[in-house]
């Protein structure tokens, strides 16, 4: 079974409903949140969970903020990522694992989901100037 086929098995007997979409990446609501899951044929054991634009931003005055909440993640919050794309306006989250043989991937995929929503509130704590 590929690794695709693992996760989406494994969101499914969470009862998340997972779709694949028009890029390939697996995409999935929990908490009333989006995810997406982003797979690499080049290492097939990576995994990187995102959940996207949990911040826009509004002014070009808020992209040092936005660097320095980025960093706060970096300090506090182990295997996350903060991305600003190339617009500068929306800002991602990603959390980063890969998968051994003795791994469950339900307990890889609630790691990355806390992961990531610590980050999120370690980010948009610090925005808002906690």
């Amino acid at each position: 079974m590929s690794m695709r086929e693992r996760l989406l098995e494994a969101l499914t007997n969470r009862g998340c409903d997972p779709k694949t979409d028009e890029d390939g990446d697996i995409v999935f609501l929990q908490n009333r949140l989006t995810f997406l899951i982003v797979l690499e044929e080049e290492d097939p054991q990576f995994v990187r969970l995102l959940l996207p634009a949990i911040w826009r931003i509004g002014d070009p005055d808020e992209i040092d903020g936005a660097r320095l909440a980025a960093m706060e993640v970096s300090k506090r919050v182990k295997l996350a990522r903060v991305f600003m794309l190339d617009d500068d306006e929306s800002v991602w989250i990603g959390a980063d694992g890969y998968v051994f043989c003795d791994t469950s991937l339900g307990e890889l995929l609630d790691r990355l989901i806390a992961c990531s929503l610590r980050a999120r509130d370690v980010f948009i704590e610090t925005m808002m100037g906690g």
